[in-house]
């Protein structure tokens, strides 16, 4: 894991300390993780570690973990490219999709498990993760997921947001990273307001 986890983090140009606060784990403890001197991490763990860099579980973890592997994660293989919607950002709060709420089509080989659809990404609040204005994103619809995750998330049913989401008690924040600074953290109290996690961002189409 450590040396696939190292690779993707450097072509992401993220930093040691950028894995630290977007997982909730110490510095050295992220560095560790690289050398690979943690043995059997947490699910959690893994998780959090795999949505900071963008890359799915199967694969973070298959590199030293293979199918069946005692003691271990399993991997989960890749399928047959199969066709998911890309819908437009006003509609994605809907529980199922009209035609006149997709906008296109692309492709995932992600498990077929879970449901998937795509995003065209609107801005520049996430660019310095490598998510910039016009990427397309792969989102796996889930109503929860974990600190630090980037997620697609509706603030008062308005438009969805992709952002960085943490929960502490009942205060959410919704993180951008940006090399614009008129994109700030978004801080709401859950009694207050009403947040729907969407979706968990899981690949990213860069635009070239």
């Amino acid at each position: 894991m450590g040396d696939g986890m190292r690779k993707r983090r450097k072509r992401l140009s993220l930093t040691l300390a950028d894995i630290a606060a977007a997982t909730g784990l110490a510095k050295s403890t992220v560095h560790r993780y690289e050398r690979g001197g943690i043995k059997n991490p947490p699910q959690a763990t893994l998780r959090a570690i795999a949505a900071a860099i963008y890359m799915p579980l199967w694969e973070l973890t298959s590199a030293t973990q293979p199918p069946g592997a005692s003691g271990g994660c399993v991997a989960e293989p890749r399928y047959n490219p199969r066709q998911i919607p890309i819908v437009d950002l006003a509609s994605v709060g809907k529980p199922f999709f009209d035609t006149d709420d997709i906008i296109s089509h692309t492709y995932t080989d992600l498990a077929q498990t879970k449901e998937y659809f795509a995003v065209k990404v609107a801005d520049d609040s996430l660019d310095q993760r490598r998510i910039c204005r016009g990427d397309i994103v792969t989102v796996r619809r889930q109503q929860q997921v974990v600190n630090g995750a980037i997620a697609l998330i509706q603030v008062e049913g308005e438009t969805a947001l992709i952002r960085q989401f943490f929960l502490s008690g009942r205060i959410i924040t919704l993180i951008p990273h940006s090399s614009n600074p008129c994109y700030q953290p978004l801080i709401y109290h859950a009694a207050q307001h009403k947040i729907q996690i969407l979706g968990q961002i899981v690949e990213n189409k860069f635009q070239l």
